[in-house]
């Protein structure tokens, strides 16, 4: 993988030393690159931080500056698909590098080339010729790529610093700060392309965009529903066995490495699913699967709730008797609290980010598993989204707005004699339930704001919400089953993929690994969209495609217990809690920030803080929104 970065001027020269000199120097303090290649023109600077993560890797050339054809490219990529684009492209050597690939396959095909990769990319080119600029995501935006349109021209770059470094002028977004502040639950952001500085935005997912100097012309060349027909099946049985194999390819295709291959690993179904399909498929090798679980320091939590697994140590080491070549780490991060760790956390993330009890954690993780040689660390944190998507309101309530009475019944009739639950009681709560629902649905009062008691209501009062959610997909967003074609809008929803892809890209670019996420593979993503919504829950059983298509991978204590959650980082309040005589001053200091005042309703923010002053208080969710102006006001300061 790499780090692309540059700028063009459609009117004038530019001097690229200089520019490389302010540029750089954010590139090598903030990743870990093993060498910059650079390549320019009379107005055209670009450059490449090249990270040697596979064998291929190490004898990348980017840029390339083809002046026959006249243009440069450069890129920031992990292809998939290598074996079909060598044979379309007549390239025997199988050792070319990948960014050598996507240069041929622009000379061949130019714009429509960006459809025919597979894999994680971020793509700059600049066409002499027609004086353009165009730039190109992959399918999930994996790989985040930035851009601010100036006076003279474009500067793109992987990381926010060097724009905002090269263009000082550049004003803070403070629409996207309340967007923080009142988007529902963890949601950071509202709209996906959108940053917390004007006029700088990130790329949207499978598409490009092609400036010139006097127009932005931005396309998207693939959705889900493009391929609808691609893994079409004739009965349940083959859509599982479609699934099997899905799966399996996207876990191998993300094995590709020059070094070791681990994976943050919970007793969770979907990472599981990847871990165990990795492991196996390593074992092939005789190559060891590295996993690092979180565990807590101590089992004194705020959560224990009987369903809820706190410490997942004993259900890994379960699961790892199964596979020998699973090398299992427990970390716990040392006992630090999170709210320690914010700023680290946003130096390189550059964003503010909401997943507050988790995120030192994934750090450290990350960082032990570069220190054990891991050239690419798994997850399986989009899962829920895809392949164990399947809770039984959802599917239940889609059999019940199609009026299929008799598949709901039956559906219904399965999953409370399983759960051991009267079916007259359960189909009776149902039906009240979805009616409730049904109302909510067609109310259109679907604009699930934060309720966040903190926040100036004058501040606010401008706010345009409406607007603001509709343009992010957010508006669907309410507590609520989702069906079938509500579930398509949840899943292509572009704000958290692409903050997910500015996560994985500056994590990985940070320690010197590749992140990836098998479950947002591009062909899993297709699979999901297009399967028959009541497969996810077939007959009644929950998450159905991989409770069963993961049958012979799991322990049957796992397999079988239809309510068991892992809950990871469940001491992370317990942590505060503990170091909140440091950590209370530090808060205090951090909510005087005047920017954020400005949002604030300081008279119940320092009434509440009044009463948190001895002890951390987590009565209610006031501490969530407490830390999420935390981490706002680290951020602007």
């Amino acid at each position: 993988m790499s780090a692309i970065w540059g700028t063009l001027s459609f009117i004038h020269n530019i001097s690229s030393s200089s520019i490389d000199e302010t540029m750089r120097i954010h590139y090598t303090a903030k990743c870990k690159l093993d060498r910059i290649e650079t390549a320019s023109t009379e107005n055209c600077y670009f450059a490449c931080g090249i990270q040697h993560l596979t064998d291929e890797a190490k004898h990348e050339i980017l840029p390339i500056y083809d002046r026959d054809n006249g243009f440069i490219i450069t890129a920031d990529c992990i292809l998939d698909n290598r074996t079909e684009l060598l044979d379309n492209l007549n390239i025997s050597d199988n050792n070319i590098p990948d960014g050598t690939i996507i240069y041929h396959a622009y000379l061949k095909w130019r714009n429509d080339a960006f459809s025919k990769l597979k894999g994680l990319f971020s793509i700059a080119v600049y066409d002499k010729n027609n004086k353009q600029l165009i730039l190109a995501s992959d399918h999930m935006a994996s790989r985040c790529l930035y851009y601010h349109r100036h006076a003279n021209g474009i500067t793109f770059s992987t990381l926010l610093a060097p724009i905002l470094k090269l263009h000082p002028d550049i004003q803070p977004n403070e629409l996207y700060y309340m967007d923080y502040l009142k988007a529902p639950g963890l949601i950071p952001k509202v709209i996906g392309t959108e940053t917390p500085y004007t006029d700088v935005f990130a790329m949207p997912p499978a598409s490009y965009a092609v400036f010139s100097a006097n127009s932005s012309d931005f396309k998207q060349y693939w959705h889900p529903s493009m391929e609808q027909d691609k893994f079409k099946c004739k009965t349940p049985a083959e859509y599982l066995d479609t699934f099997k194999e899905v799966m399996h390819d996207a876990v191998y295709v993300s094995l590709r490495s020059c070094g070791g291959t681990g994976i943050l690993l919970s007793s969770g179904m979907d990472s599981l699913t990847v871990g165990t399909l990795a492991a196996t498929e390593l074992a092939k090798g005789n190559k060891p699967l590295n996993t690092y679980t979180y565990v807590p320091v101590t089992n004194d939590t705020y959560q224990n709730e009987s369903y809820y697994v706190l410490n997942e140590q004993p259900a890994v080491l379960e699961v790892s008797k199964m596979y020998p070549n699973m090398c299992c780490k427990f970390l716990n991060n040392g006992g630090k609290d999170c709210v320690s760790e914010i700023p680290k956390i946003l130096d390189v993330l550059e964003i503010p980010f909401k997943s507050i009890g988790n995120s030192p954690n994934l750090y450290e993780i990350y960082e032990t598993a570069a220190a054990d040689g891991c050239k690419v660390v798994l997850s399986g944190q989009y899962g829920n989204s895809t392949i164990s998507h399947g809770y039984i309101n959802d599917v239940l309530y889609d059999l019940y707005e199609r009026k299929s009475f008799a598949k709901f019944l039956f559906y219904i009739n399965n999953y409370c004699k399983y759960m051991k639950q009267s079916r007259k009681a359960g189909l009776k709560n149902c039906l009240s339930y979805f009616k409730r629902v049904k109302q909510l649905y067609k109310s259109g009062k679907s604009y699930a704001t934060s309720d966040n008691p903190f926040l100036n209501e004058e501040y606010f009062r401008s706010y345009p919400v409406k607007e603001r959610f509709d343009k992010g997909g957010i508006s669907s967003l309410i507590d609520a089953p989702a069906p079938g074609e509500h579930y398509k809008k949840l899943l292509c929803l572009n704000n958290e993929l692409i903050f997910l892809g500015e996560i994985e890209t500056k994590m990985g670019l940070k320690h010197g690994i590749i992140l990836r996420d098998p479950t947002r593979d591009k062909n899993i993503f297709t699979f999901c969209y297009n399967l028959p919504y009541e497969l996810f829950a077939y007959k009644g059983t929950p998450r159905w495609l991989v409770r069963e298509g993961m049958k012979e991978y799991f322990p049957s204590s796992i397999l079988n217990d239809w309510m068991r959650y892992g809950l990871q980082n469940c001491d992370w309040i317990q942590r505060i809690k503990n170091n909140w005589a440091t950590l209370y001053p530090i808060i205090v200091k951090t909510l005087n920030n005047c920017i954020l005042n400005n949002m604030s309703d300081n008279d119940t923010l320092y009434s509440y803080l009044k009463t948190q002053e001895t002890a951390f208080n987590e009565d209610d969710n006031n501490h969530l929104y407490l830390l999420f102006l935390h981490v706002l006001g680290c951020y602007i300061k």
